[in-house]
Order: C-alpha cells, then sequence, then structure tokens
C-alpha cells in the first residue's frame, strides 16, 4: 500500500540519505527518475525528480540500449496496421459495414499485439541474466516512488516504504494524506 506525500512545489527537493528501493546507503550519481506529465490544450508539461539509489539497485534497474530495437521494430511495424484499423473503423461507423467493422477490430487486436509484444521483448531483454534477487530490486525500486498528482501550487508522491515518505515529507515541507 502505498503512501501520499503532498508537498509545496519547490525549487529543490531534499532527499533522504537513503537508497529509494532498499534504504541502504545511496551511490553518489546513482539515480531513479519519478515523471508526471499533464496536458493542458495543446501543451505538455512533465515533471520529473530524481531520487539516489545505492549500486546494486541501479544496476538491477539500468536499461540496456539494445532492448530498445524490439520496441522500435514494434513500432514501425504497428505503424500501417495501426493508421488501416483507425480508417476501417472510421469508415465502418459511417458506412453501417460489419465487415469492415469485424476487420477494423481484427488489425487493430493485431496492431495492440504488436506493441505488446515489443514492449515484452524489451522487458525480456532489460532483464536477460538476471538473478532472481536482481528481477525482484528491479520491481521494487520501479514501483516505489509515484508522482501521481500536480496541484496548483502542490505535488502529491506515492511511495511505496512508508518510513522513506516520512522522512521524504518531514525535509520538504510535505504532510502525509
Amino acid at each position: 500500500m502505498s503512501v501520499k506525500v503532498k508537498t509545496p512545489i519547490l525549487a529543490t527537493f531534499t532527499m533522504p540519505g537513503l537508497c529509494i528501493g532498499c534504504g541502504d546507503p545511496p551511490t553518489p550519481g546513482a539515480k531513479h527518475k519519478a515523471e508526471h506529465s499533464r496536458t493542458a490544450g495543446k501543451r505538455t508539461a512533465t515533471t520529473s525528480l530524481e531520487f539516489p539509489v545505492c549500486q546494486r539497485c541501479a544496476e538491477a534497474s539500468r536499461q540496456r540500449l539494445v532492448g530498445w530495437i524490439p520496441l522500435g521494430l514494434a513500432l514501425l511495424i504497428a505503424i500501417w496496421p495501426g493508421f488501416a484499423a483507425f480508417m476501417l473503423l472510421l469508415g465502418a461507423i459511417f458506412s453501417m459495414d460489419l465487415q469492415a467493422l469485424i476487420l477494423g477490430l481484427v488489425i487493430a487486436a493485431f496492431t495492440v499485439a504488436v506493441l505488446l509484444l515489443g514492449g515484452w521483448l524489451k522487458q525480456r531483454i532489460d532483464t536477460w541474466g538476471m538473478t532472481a534477487e536482481q528481477r525482484q530490486r528491479r520491481r521494487i525500486v520501479d514501483r516505489s516512488v509515484r508522482i501521481s498528482q500536480i496541484e496548483s501550487g502542490s505535488v502529491v508522491f506515492e511511495f511505496e516504504d512508508p518510513a522513506y515518505a516520512l522522512g521524504f515529507s518531514n525535509m520538504n515541507l510535505g504532510q502525509l494524506t
């Protein structure tokens, strides 16, 4: 269960001197990024904050460059079927053509499957050769913190570790919610 911390928007946030994943002393330069994006009209604003991690959590969380290849290929493969599915579904809605609707749905399902496969392969490549303990660390770090909301003048963080949430809250004028 996550603990929510609401803090004012500060120019810089002070981090507890602990790894966000396991609570060990952090390694200088090793970070885990939490991001939140919001869209207003045609503008998208992304807020990101880097939390310290220890050497073992940093190694378990690293992304392999070669892992992006299957995801990029999946995107390239899915572009045209996705466009075709969109056009078929749009045409089927206006013409009430059941065959075009079914074909559009089948192509859309294929497109989604290709994208999911690309994401799955990226995850498999990133964790290739890792021990069970390293995979567990990776999951813990990935779920450790999330920026859930940005309101006028405040930011809401969700932490998995209540002790880290309390430390972060105390150091950044926050309140537990």
